[in-house]
């Protein structure tokens, strides 16, 4: 048993500061050597977030964590994979997510730091100009410059950080994922700008339009005049820019993969996921390796038939909360989606968390029993 001690008052409130130091600690290090330790003592802050979320949770996350538990064992057993560590993530994570959802305050001082340390070591990089393929991560491509700072600022939104760290922290993440090179996160982040200029001119209607005014003059006028010597200048110091403009929206080996699965749909496979029985050859087809490069295509190989009912949630999260007003956090759901969609992020990884707590504050109706409303309330 869990001393109740340390699971109320003062005790609780450091312990889960320290969860979330380790958890964000843990995901930075993963991803800057590869080690899987780190991967273990995620795994391990998501199975003891258990012990300070449980009295304020819903039967319906029970529920959630049951069936996620039993459609990834029977997945990972008839798909011969026995990736036991996918079950473990599949179960602690939305613990972990709960954990971000309802200590709001105790996440504000990890979230910047992660936040911080995130922007200014990709950012150094870029500044230097590391190959931030090989130079940047010891077992990670630049591809994770903007998980790791989109996840990091989602954080510090969420926290209760003041809101000029915010903005600054936005801006400084915008940046580096700006000058990182990769297609699917600049593109994803673009959902991020967009709402937050939809919730900013909701509540600044004359500031946000003659803000934008004054952009768009100023736009029309630098595009009139100087838009050659503008276009070569974004052209060849952004990478993005040139790979979007070669139209390199994706690559053949994504584009395999999709086809792949297509013609191996099936009515087994609408229930037992798309690998059952050792049927997947389809994700080596992007780099030769199990990575489908799509994350709701690991969604629906590791959890079968259960995979629609988490579209399911993701599309209610949606509406909810572009109903509620909260388009910033919309803008970040869809965010997490697009980028899902171009990469294994999630499904079943210590990412997952991410999701998993934007679900949750989507609808706390539904995940938050008595107590836990209340607590949402102090």
């Amino acid at each position: 048993m869990v001393n109740k001690g340390f699971c109320d008052g003062g005790h609780a409130k450091k312990i889960v500061q320290m969860l979330f130091f380790f958890f964000f600690g843990a995901q930075f290090l993963y991803v800057y050597s590869g080690y899987i330790v780190f991967q273990f003592i995620n795994m391990v802050v998501g199975a003891f977030s258990f012990f300070y979320i449980y009295k304020f949770i819903h039967r319906n996350v029970f529920l959630l964590v049951i069936c996620l538990a039993i459609f990834a064992t029977l997945t990972t057993l008839i798909s011969f994979k026995y990736k036991i560590g996918d079950v473990v993530f599949a179960i602690t994570m939305p613990f972990f997510a709960m954990l971000l959802f309802l200590y709001r305050k105790e996440l504000t001082l990890p979230a910047i730091i992660y936040a911080c340390i995130t922007t200014c070591y990709c950012g150094y990089a870029i500044i230097m100009g590391w190959d931030l393929n090989t130079q940047l991560f010891l077992s990670s491509s630049r591809n994770y410059i903007s998980v790791l700072g989109i996840f990091s600022l989602y954080c510090v939104i969420i926290s209760e950080a003041k809101n000029y760290i915010k903005f600054v922290l936005f801006i400084l993440v915008f940046l580096v994922i700006l000058y990182s090179g990769s297609r699917s996160a600049f593109i994803s982040f673009l959902f991020v700008l967009f709402f937050w200029g939809v919730q900013f001119s909701k509540k600044h209607k004359l500031s946000f339009f003659c803000f934008f005014l004054l952009c768009l003059a100023f736009f029309l006028f630098i595009m009139q005049e100087y838009f050659s010597l503008v276009y070569d200048y974004i052209y060849n110091s952004l990478s993005v820019v040139r790979r979007l403009d070669a139209g390199e929206l994706s690559d053949s080996g994504r584009y395999n993969v999709l086809k792949c699965y297509y013609d191996k749909l099936n009515i087994m496979s609408v229930f037992l996921g798309l690998d059952y029985f050792s049927n997947n050859t389809c994700s080596f087809l992007a780099n030769g390796t199990d990575n489908p490069h799509n994350s709701f295509i690991r969604l629906y190989a590791n959890l079968g038939f259960f995979s629609f009912v988490i579209i399911g949630f993701i599309i209610w999260s949606l509406f909810s909360l572009l109903l509620a007003g909260k388009y910033f956090l919309a803008g970040f759901l869809l965010c997490f989606v697009f980028r899902g969609g171009t990469d294994i992020i999630f499904f079943f990884q210590s990412w997952d968390a991410y999701l998993y707590s934007i679900m949750f504050i989507s609808l706390p109706m539904f995940f938050l029993n008595g107590r836990g409303k209340e607590k949402l309330k102090h």
